[in-house]
């Protein structure tokens, strides 16, 4: 059963968002270094790793790579499934729910698509109070 979702929007500021399966935000944070990153993950222990993904360029600075490395290598440790994402996804599911910061805003966006894409797949089912919805 999936009851805390970690969003992660990587980069030289990384975004992270602790969710319910609704989608419901429970915390957020931000992080300059992958120590910082890994240390919240580790803290909030969520059942599953929602990462946004990052196409290389010679035009762009590659720390984004860095810590979706680090995250990655954390999830294997911790086992934590992972699910990298397109950054394509944050223009349907674009939010500002999460306040001000568009990294924590970016990282809510990927979890939000995540739930939707897993509630239409019959992967997970929304719940209600804590209990499973009887319908879908």
């Amino acid at each position: 059963m999936i009851d805390l979702i970690c969003g992660v929007d990587p980069g030289g500021t990384t975004g992270l968002i602790l969710c319910s399966p609704r989608g419901e935000i429970l915390d957020s944070s931000e992080a300059s270094r992958i120590p910082e990153v890994a240390g919240q993950i580790r803290e909030w222990s969520p059942d599953v790793l929602v990462v946004e993904n990052f196409i290389p360029n010679r035009k762009v600075d590659n720390t984004a790579l860095k810590v979706i490395g680090a995250v990655e290598l954390l999830s294997e440790d911790m086992d934590i499934p992972m699910h990298l994402q397109s950054p394509s996804v944050l223009a349907r599911f674009k939010t500002k729910d999460a306040g001000g910061s568009p990294h924590i805003n970016s990282a809510l966006s990927h979890v939000r698509h995540w739930i939707f894409r897993e509630v239409n797949r019959g992967n997970i089912r929304p719940t209600i109070g804590g209990r499973e919805s009887k319908t879908q």
